[in-house]
């Protein structure tokens, strides 16, 4: 049954490897495709159901399917009948079919059953609708943000497809909530902390080709590793079926850029000032770029201001502003008041916090020091929900008496409050700039 197949993956720590071993080595699914459906028997809607509970009984998953839209007409709200159903239409090689009735049980259960929520995601994932299933998760958590655990699957999602933009929201409310692990707080601490396996995102792909999106994963990979030319490349194919694509846009105006491609950079801009897209850091980034190109390094201080204020924790941000400052001083006319020696500071906490998280995962994530370092460090930076939360990790790692873990647990739980931000703006010069 569906139902016994599909399972959530123990740890969240594991969430991708079980995502990879259900996309591409479940072998109920190897060669899945939407099946033909053959000439059916169409019954009257109390036969068509005792028709159906019988085929199911004897797993004569046909004939049962045979009934199935007639049962659905008659029974729209009965979840459990949803259920069994979705199970028929997995077994007659409707897989896509079983996911979207698995949905509708939830739906109509008001979201209530994780576990169910948790085997409809899966179900999505198996057919390669990565982007069905994150928006499925969206409603979830919308309608119940107790859902931890579905806030989780859509925040580990979200990183997976290369979306960190859309995962960091989520991320940080699971701090909140005191829904943490040191996966999560170094995901969130440094963007620097992502797998560089695209193999389970270009399975969905190959399971369902008319959805390229989960590839800007990859394309990140190809740029991040020098294959510039091919990561462009792919950026463009996503975009050819999802023109509107913000992230996959975004990044594509600033690879260009990066390239030197600055007219078609500026071009591709130009096309997308009505979209979602501008509100992409990395579109602010590559337009800042271009004005430096373009010498107009007084209006490029707009653009990376504008992407640090989307992202206060983006260093690329933080040194565009700097680079051109200095620019715009030296040219004269034009010349804004830019905090550079704050703007430096942060850049360099920013840098220190990378390092501290990066020496952590790498030394097995056990090192009270290093996760201390870390709190400290995000105090420093105004983000004290997440300094917080490193305090409190160090506390249950090996013991080192060199280390005051509670003594800094205690300093930053006297500067949270229930209305405070997850980013303070009144301990930072720079971030004070920005709200100018």
């Amino acid at each position: 049954m569906l139902s016994n197949r599909l399972r959530h993956p123990a740890s969240i720590q594991s969430f991708w490897v079980a995502m990879t071993w259900i996309v591409i080595w479940n072998p109920l699914l190897v060669g899945c495709r939407e099946a033909a459906v053959p000439e059916k028997t169409v019954l009257d809607p109390a036969s068509a159901l005792r028709q159906m509970r019988l085929a199911i009984s004897k797993q004569d998953w046909q004939t049962a399917w045979d009934q199935a839209d007639v049962v659905l007409q008659q029974h729209p709200d009965d979840p459990e009948l949803l259920v069994k159903i979705a199970t028929v239409a997995h077994e007659v090689g409707q897989p896509s079919r079983a996911a979207d009735l698995l949905i509708d049980a939830c739906r109509v259960e008001g979201h209530s059953d994780p576990a169910r929520v948790r085997r409809s995601v899966v179900a999505l994932i198996e057919v390669g609708r990565l982007y069905d299933a994150l928006q499925w998760l969206e409603e979830v958590v919308a309608a119940d943000p107790q859902q931890h655990a579905s806030r989780r699957w859509l925040f580990d999602l979200y990183r997976s497809a290369g979306d960190l933009m859309a995962a960091r929201p989520h991320g940080l409310m699971l701090v909140r909530q005191r829904q943490f692990d040191s996966k999560l707080l170094a995901a969130l601490a440094s963007d620097n902390q992502q797998s560089d396996d695209a193999t389970a995102v270009k399975a969905m792909v190959e399971r369902n080709p008319s959805d390229r999106r989960p590839l800007l994963k990859e394309a990140e990979l190809m740029l991040a590793g020098g294959q510039q030319a091919e990561g462009i490349e792919l950026l463009r194919s996503i975009l050819q079926q999802y023109p509107q694509h913000p992230p996959s846009a975004a990044r594509l105006c600033l690879a260009l850029a990066d390239a030197g491609e600055f007219d078609q950079s500026i071009s591709l801009a130009d096309s997308m000032t009505d979209s979602p897209v501008t509100r992409q850091p990395s579109y602010s980034i590559a337009l800042g770029r271009c004005q430096l190109h373009n010498d107009k390094s007084c209006d490029a201080i707009t653009r990376f201001a504008d992407a640090a204020r989307r992202n206060p924790d983006l260093i690329d941000a933080w040194q565009g502003v700097i680079e051109s400052s200095q620019r715009c001083s030296s040219g004269g006319d034009g010349a804004q008041v830019v905090p550079v020696t704050e703007i430096e500071n942060r850049v360099r906490l920013l840098q220190k916090l990378e390092t501290e998280v990066d020496l952590f995962e790498r030394t097995g994530g056990i090192s009270r020091e290093l996760a201390i370092a870390a709190a400290e460090s995000l105090r420093d930076l105004g983000r004290w929900w997440e300094a917080e939360a490193w305090a409190s990790l160090a506390m249950t790692m090996p013991a080192d008496d060199s280390v005051p873990a509670e003594t800094v647990r205690n300093q930053i739980v006297t500067l949270l409050r229930k209305d405070t931000p997850d980013q303070v703006i009144s301990v930072d010069p720079a971030l004070q700039w920005l709200g100018q």
